[in-house]
This record gives C-alpha cells, sequence and structure tokens, in this order.
C-alpha cells in the first residue's frame, strides 16, 4: 500500500493472484499474452475517511510485490515477484490513474522490492 506524499489523496494498492487481465508481451517478437494481477487506485475522502475505487489496472505480470511512486508522482514502477520483471507505469499526478508500461526489465529471482533513486 502506497499513499501518494505530495497531495495525499490517493491511495495506490495491488492483489496477488488476482489475474483479471491479459497484457501485450513486453518482447515484441513474443506474441504470447502475459497474464496481469491489479492495481488500484482509490480516492481518500478526508472527511470521512473512506475510499472510493477509482480504478483497477494491470499491473504488469504475476505478484506485484512492492511498488514505489516517484517524487514527481508521475511513474509508478511495480516489482513482480514470481516474474522476475520490474515494470515502470505512467501516472496521471491530477486523478491518480496509471497508464501505459513505459519500460520493463527482466530480473533474475524473485523482485520483492523497487525504489526510484532520486
Amino acid at each position: 500500500m502506497k499513499i501518494f506524499k505530495p497531495d495525499h489523496k490517493f491511495l495506490l494498492t495491488s492483489s496477488r493472484n488476482a489475474t483479471f487481465f491479459q497484457i501485450a508481451n513486453f518482447d515484441a517478437k513474443n506474441s504470447t499474452k502475459i497474464p496481469s494481477d491489479t492495481l488500484h487506485t482509490w480516492v481518500i475522502d478526508h472527511a470521512t475517511g473512506k475510499l472510493s475505487l477509482k480504478q483497477i489496472a494491470p499491473s504488469g505480470g504475476s505478484y506485484p510485490r512492492q511498488f514505489s511512486i516517484n517524487k514527481n508522482g508521475d511513474m509508478v514502477a511495480v516489482g513482480l515477484q514470481m516474474d522476475g520483471r520490474v515494470v515502470v507505469i505512467e501516472r496521471d499526478v491530477m486523478d491518480g490513474t496509471l497508464g501505459d508500461f513505459v519500460a520493463s526489465v527482466d530480473v533474475a529471482g524473485q523482485v520483492t522490492s523497487v525504489i526510484f533513486d532520486e
């Protein structure tokens, strides 16, 4: 779980083993679809403390173990434990929603954490 610090308006969560999406392979030469677990964007109502679901988006693969939002709030790096992959996803700072995948890299072993070094 990660609250976007600069505005405290949104909460980002993940679900592991919730394969709702089939996404294009990150290897352009491979047409096999990738099963993808989910990321969720929530709007925080500070008056009531309630959360409202804004978006369910693909995480980029299996078991999004941990994710990190960059300082500008416009990118999210996701560590996909069971796929040995890290992806970077665009994020709209104004409405908190996730967009396109902008990068991916395969990593040996199981990815359990990712951070932006800024």
